[in-house]
């Protein structure tokens, strides 16, 4: 596995702990969006990244 697709499956994963982060009744809601937005700005920039390549 490369350091791209390391990178690439991280923030993925990291959108999935946003979704979860959202659903939990324990953590404000707000929370949960902003690693959402933030791990899908990362996801983008990686992708965009690994085409360039």
């Amino acid at each position: 596995m490369t350091n791209q697709q390391a990178r690439l499956i991280g923030t993925a994963i990291a959108l999935l702990g946003g979704a979860v982060a959202a659903t939990t009744a324990n953590l404000d809601i707000n929370v949960g969006i902003v690693i959402i937005v933030i791990a899908s700005v990362l996801f983008l920039v990686e992708y965009f990244r690994s085409l360039k390549n």
